[in-house]
């Protein structure tokens, strides 16, 4: 849903210096192109992942997920099998109407945290890094992004947009709180290029935010 030529379109205007974090957020960075994320994996990068399921989620490393619903199919699957430590990981800013009464519950029953949509605006940044640091235990992390975290009026072309989400800023705000974090992969989801506008609202949206994912990758280096 999200292609790699989306975002590449989106990222037209973005540049190297990072103001606020004070140094060249592509130092070292590669695009890897439309190819397995695997190689890099093995070649001791750490990779972000546009779009679909990376796989990179793995039960060494604790997992951070920014999403509007709770996922609890793949949730669930990914417990079973192995792939996520529940204990180590953390759902926030699910919103909206649930498939089922006891869904959060049912989350919950796994072992996983979740804050609501406005749990996670009350806490605030400070907050979050906080609770992620005390889930996390400094384990290495993988952080997934849905998209739809983001209220749909600053990106309207997701699918599955729920209202009374996260502002853009809110959201690149608590991804710079987790500044330090020793990252091992991310992943940025939610996209559906046929429902974007002329502006590229969303696709620029998306861009940002690997941009501050990237800050983050060079702030993990040891």
């Amino acid at each position: 849903m999200l292609g790699p030529d989306a975002l590449r379109a989106g990222s037209a205007g973005l540049r190297r210096w990072h103001p606020t974090l004070g140094f060249d957020v592509l130092a070292g960075a590669v695009d890897g192109g439309d190819l397995s994320v695997d190689p890099w994996i093995e070649a001791g990068a750490v990779p972000i992942v546009v779009g679909g399921d990376s796989g990179l989620a793995r039960r060494e490393a604790s997992v951070l997920v920014l999403d509007a619903h709770p996922e609890l199919a793949w949730l669930t699957s990914a417990v079973e099998e192995g792939a996520i430590a529940p204990e180590r990981t953390l759902v926030a800013g699910v919103r909206g109407p649930l498939g089922v009464q006891d869904e959060l519950e049912a989350v919950r029953a796994l072992g996983i945290e979740v804050m609501s949509g406005d749990e996670l605006r009350a806490a605030g940044p400070g907050e979050y890094s906080e609770r992620v640091l005390a889930r996390t235990a400094g384990a290495s992390c993988f952080l997934s992004v849905d998209l739809d975290v983001v209220d749909p009026a600053f990106a309207p072309a997701v699918a599955t947009p729920e209202v009374a989400g996260l502002l853009p800023h809110e959201l690149i705000t608590l991804l710079r709180s987790l500044a330090g974090t020793p990252f091992v992969g991310f992943q940025l989801s939610g996209l559906v290029r046929s429902l974007e506008g002329p502006a590229q609202i969303t696709s620029v949206l998306a861009a940002n935010l690997v941009w501050e994912m990237l800050a983050l990758r060079v702030l993990s280096a040891p």
